[in-house]
């Protein structure tokens, strides 16, 4: 009976770990950027009408890099991207945004009063609906010299 009990409590636990193990990887694992963090992949056109990038010092909106509507040539470009980049979630460290960083905006022409708002440092982190990632695979610079 004794073992039967200490059995379960050994199978409890292991289960209680696997599942654990399974949320925090899902968490926390690389993601792709545009398909997972952004939309869908297949509701990205639907969601995403326009793709603006910003540089922000102390807050502010600084200096518009570039805009760039579903209809324009380089839509597909950013998009590619976007969907080229991958991210990781971290848990230790911040993006610092006291100094300059960049804002990476997405408008649906439907809901124009609800943007997607994404923050990005010159050193890879990124901020998306208050969680901090880190860039994995792609480049910033790659991103602000398309408009160029």
């Amino acid at each position: 009976m004794r073992n039967k009990r200490i059995n379960l409590v050994i199978i409890a636990i292991v289960l209680v770990l696997c599942i654990t193990g399974i949320l925090f990887y899902s968490e926390y694992g690389t993601k792709n950027f545009g398909n997972e963090l952004i939309t869908n992949p297949d509701k990205f056109e639907k969601v995403v009408d326009s793709i603006s990038v910003w540089e922000m010092k102390g807050g502010v909106d600084n200096k518009n890099i570039f805009i760039v509507n579903k209809d324009d040539e380089l839509y597909n470009e950013v998009r590619s991207i976007l969907n080229n980049w991958e991210a990781k979630r971290t848990l230790f460290k911040n993006m610092d945004v006291s100094d300059s960083y960049y804002k990476i905006v997405f408008t649906n022409k439907d809901d124009i009063t609800n943007p997607i708002n994404i923050l990005i440092s010159e050193d890879g982190m990124v901020n998306i609906n208050a969680r901090e990632y880190e860039l994995v695979k792609g480049d910033l610079d790659e991103l602000l010299n398309i408009a160029n």
